[in-house]
């Protein structure tokens, strides 16, 4: 066994030995021979990782060819290069390991070795999804790569946590290590990078503890379907436009959010254990009056907490125009608010709302310009107003205008008797359900005080509004 590890590396210092003496002999005027330093990433690179069945990334990495010195930043797949500042070499500034955007292509497997370090004015390291585990190096962080603004190791098989030395890169921009299998806290250094504006640790699942306070103007931040835990850090960056922390563990209010997010466009908060109200600055302008631009938030997701109060109403209704609002599986109580028919797409369903359905919802239901409204699983009570007829005028007790082409409504389980709009648009999962039960419903009860037996216990309304 010792004899054919001797074997082996002899092989491998041959290799380098033969690329350094074919470089020696190119012409002195030529600027195409890289670094030494960087031949020997290159070919740790090759020993330590391999194409996976169908993926022929590594079949450019001639390291045997008699032109590989000087051809390496030209042909081989992934390496772009640069001129050193203080002599004729070239070194690699950017490396991308595997067929990085090419559909069906099955990555890479191996391990990073820790000489990518090496690699001192490489500004992008991109390693695309395949099969690549083991630990990320320590060494990929701190003072050795002080030109890196973007690290991308998505969708491997990474594990163990996150270097603490990747808070110490000085230019770092964008890090995006989600889908592998990364556990412990988030180094409290990373988000305090100054020039990093972009997060993405979404789908590891063992990444645990608090968010660390988020010290640097960040633009997008992405850290769903982990198991962190504790509150949202305060104060969250106003320039934010993404932030997701979805399917996690999280609790605690949502007073980290009434503030100004002017240039927010995608909200999920969704599966998590947020309590207390929604604050009402989610649902105010995001621009002043006199700017033309609309606002940008598109995605408010709420779902499956267990947020509770009114919902707040919008302060201008065509704020929130188009907007995909999902606020369902929480506690809320109150009417609901007639400036959300402006959304695009609303999901209120399994919460404790009563009132009628505001006119707002009928028009904009009928108008198209709204296509989606789950409210079933709700106390409410009928409509604010008669459903329109085409041709004019409004439909009778017995008659249930068809509502346009496209158009999706849910009034299942609620205090309807009978439903102003038939249980055809809703998901199997209702059960095709019609009004809930008379004792159940305040509308049913002349407002006086009931019990409502739900999922959540047995909850005891005083004086409840028709």
């Amino acid at each position: 066994m010792a004899s054919l590890l001797s074997l082996f590396l002899s092989l491998i210092f041959a290799s380098r030995g033969l690329w350094f003496a074919i470089a020696q002999q190119q012409p002195q005027e030529t600027l195409s021979l890289l670094s030494r330093e960087d031949v020997d990433v290159l070919i740790d690179l090759r020993q330590s990782l391999r194409d996976l069945p169908g993926s022929d990334f590594f079949s450019s990495w001639r390291l045997d060819s008699p032109s590989a010195a000087s051809d390496a930043c030209s042909s081989f797949a992934g390496v772009v290069c640069s001129p050193a500042d203080d002599d004729a070499t070239l070194r690699v500034t950017s490396l991308t390991l595997g067929s990085a955007g090419s559909a069906g292509s099955p990555g890479l497997a191996g391990t990073l070795p820790s000489s990518l370090a090496n690699l001192t004015l490489l500004t992008q390291l991109v390693l695309s999804p395949g099969r690549v585990s083991g630990l990320i190096p320590e060494e990929l962080g701190g003072a050795r790569l002080p030109s890196l603004r973007l690290l991308s190791l998505s969708g491997n098989l990474l594990s163990g946590p996150i270097p603490a030395s990747l808070g110490v890169l000085p230019s770092l921009h964008t890090l995006d290590l989600s889908h592998n299998h990364l556990s412990g806290d988030i180094p409290p250094a990373l988000l305090a990078l100054p020039s990093l504006r972009v997060v993405i640790l979404a789908g590891n699942g063992g990444l645990s503890g608090e968010i660390p306070p988020v010290a640097v103007p960040l633009l997008h931040l992405d850290l769903r379907e982990n198991n962190l835990t504790g509150s949202l850090p305060r104060p969250i960056p106003a320039t934010l436009r993404y932030i997701s922390v979805s399917n996690n563990a999280m609790s605690g209010s949502l007073e980290a959010l009434d503030a100004s997010f002017p240039d927010l466009a995608f909200l999920d908060l969704s599966m998590n254990g947020f309590s207390g109200p929604i604050p009402s600055a989610l649902f105010t302008p995001r621009r002043p009056p006199e700017d033309e631009v609309p606002p940008p938030l598109a995605v408010l997701l709420l779902q499956r907490n267990s947020l509770s109060g009114p919902i707040p109403e919008p302060v201008e209704p065509g704020a929130i125009a188009k907007w995909t609002v999902d606020m369902s599986h929480n506690q809320l109580t109150g009417p609901l608010p007639g400036g959300l028919a402006a959304s695009g797409s609303l999901f209120v369903n399994h919460n404790r709302l009563t009132g009628t359905l505001p006119s707002e919802f009928v028009r904009s239901l009928y108008a198209g310009s709204m296509t989606t409204l789950y409210a079933q699983h709700n106390y409410l009570s009928g409509l604010d107003s008669p459903l329109p007829i085409p041709g004019g005028g409004v439909a009778g007790a017995a008659v249930t205008p068809p509502l346009p082409d496209g158009v999706t409504v849910c009034l299942s389980y609620n205090c309807m008797a009978p439903l102003p709009v038939g249980p055809s648009g809703c998901p199997a999962s209702t059960g095709g359900d019609g009004s809930r039960p008379s004792y159940q419903c305040p509308a049913f009860n002349n407002g006086t005080a009931i019990v409502v037996t739900g999922g959540g216990g047995d909850l005891s309304w005083d004086d409840v509004e028709p």
